[in-house]
């Protein structure tokens, strides 16, 4: 579980998925300090867990176009704030995660 844990929160960047929407996920860490111990899934962690794998399903890659300029986006989410570097693209108003 923590080596799951810990490559989707590797990826999560790149997926476009929250600390807080995974919240779930982690705290399944909390508990027995036996990593070995058995976990249950909850409700909550189970839809965060459907949430990453259908980001999975649908993320793309892009590539760095040098024809744009690129940015720091900064996101203040009501869990924690992070920030992305990246290009915005004004055609399809979307932003290329670098």
């Amino acid at each position: 579980l923590q080596k799951l844990l810990g490559t989707i929160n590797w990826i999560r960047p790149m997926l476009g998925i929250t600390t807080e929407e995974l919240s779930p996920l982690f705290d399944l860490l909390n508990g027995h300090p036996d990593l070995s111990s058995s976990r249950q899934l909850t409700e909550t962690s189970q839809q965060a867990m459907q949430l990453v794998i259908r980001k999975i399903h649908t993320a793309f890659t892009g590539r760095c176009r040098l024809n744009v300029p690129i940015a720091l986006f900064v996101i203040y989410s009501s869990f924690l704030p992070y920030a992305l570097i990246g290009q915005w693209i004004t055609e399809n108003q979307q932003i290329i995660i670098l």
